[in-house]
This record gives structure tokens, C-alpha cells and sequence, in this order.
């Protein structure tokens, strides 16, 4: 199930799991990049955090490779360690999001138009897709974090997915969200 078990440059054996891939988002021909690296500790007990770089139209690769992710290539192409690295106490998820950053993608043309509501609609369904293919971080403290255009990603996404709780009428339904963190947010111009 898109377990990671080597990369290329990578010389020593990480600490923990991980898996990439696609999520459809149903309903749609729409397929999410991501990558998801479990904690280094705790893992079935850390909280799950999302990220996704801003831009808009930043891979959130660019995170993975040269900000908080496990890794960091050196000018060798080795993959070293990252000491700071956020997965040493939560399970990441990075994004390459709307459908046209990165590797998202969809096999429908009029997918690539796309606005700020129309994103966090998807990131829910992201987020919701996610979680049913693991289904064993359900129910876990869920954070969602972004960098600068993330002023826009990540209060859109933060009330879709209050909506999407309010609207639930089981509590076990609903997502453990627990807040939002974003960098240097881009909220307007001025």
C-alpha cells in the first residue's frame, strides 16, 4: 500500500514508515499527491499534521526536501538526516496541492480552474481520503499547517472542516481537529 522501503541517495535506515502516493478524491477524477512519513516515536499514539506549501501552486515537496521533512540533500545527492524535522514527534503528511502542483493531477481539463473555495473543499476531501485509507490514524489529534499562501489554504480548509463536523451527527464521525499553524501567511496585499 505505497510504502516507501528506499530512495534514491538514501543510506541509512530511517526510524520510521513511510508512503506515497495518490488519493482520488471521490467523485471526481481528481488525484492528490502525498507523503506521508509516520513519527520517529510514538507513532500510533502522535498527532497527524498535514502540510502543503504555499504559492499558490508550491509543491509540498519543497517542505518534504528543505524544511521540516526527514530529509535533506546534500550537494552529493545523499539524503541526510534532518534534525529538526517534524515527524520526530508527529506523523506528516505533505501535500502537493490543487490538482496541477506537483504530481497532483486530474484526467479532467476544467479540474485546473480553480479558487481558494474550490481548494478547501478538496483539501477536505484530501484529508478525508486520507484518513480511509488509513483508517488507523482516525480519530487522532489532526493539525493542519502551511507557509505563505497558506493564509489562504489553511483558514478555508480550518472552517470546511468545522462545517464538515457540525454537520456530522455521530461523534465518532467527526475529525479530532485541533487547530492550524501557518508561516509567514499571505493574507493580502496591503
Amino acid at each position: 500500500m505505497d510504502q516507501v522501503s528506499e530512495l534514491p541517495g538514501l543510506n541509512w535506515k530511517p526510524k520510521f514508515n513511510q508512503f506515497s502516493g495518490y488519493l482520488n478524491l471521490p467523485g471526481t477524477k481528481k488525484f492528490i499527491h502525498y507523503w506521508l512519513v509516520e513519527a520517529e516515536s510514538n507513532a500510533e499514539s502522535a498527532p497527524l499534521v498535514f502540510w502543503t506549501n504555499g504559492g499558490p501552486g508550491c509543491s509540498g515537496l519543497i517542505g518534504f526536501m528543505t524544511e521540516q521533512g526527514p530529509f535533506r540533500p546534500n550537494s552529493q545527492g545523499i539524503l541526510d538526516e534532518n534534525p529538526y524535522a517534524w515527524n520526530k514527534i508527529a506523523n506528516m503528511v505533505f501535500l502537493e496541492q490543487p490538482v496541477g502542483v506537483g504530481f497532483s493531477y486530474s484526467e479532467n481539463n476544467d479540474d485546473y480552474r480553480i479558487g481558494d473555495d474550490q481548494a478547501a473543499k478538496d483539501n477536505l476531501a484530501t484529508v478525508l481520503a486520507f484518513l480511509d485509507k488509513f483508517s488507523y490514524f482516525n480519530h487522532r489529534a489532526l493539525f493542519i499547517t502551511s507557509e505563505s499562501y497558506g493564509g489562504h489554504y489553511m483558514p478555508t480548509l480550518a472552517n470546511e472542516i468545522i462545517n464538515y463536523n457540525d454537520a456530522q451527527e455521530y461523534p465518532q464521525h467527526r475529525l479530532n481537529f485541533q487547530g492550524f499553524a501557518v508561516g509567514n501567511p499571505y493574507t493580502d496585499y496591503y
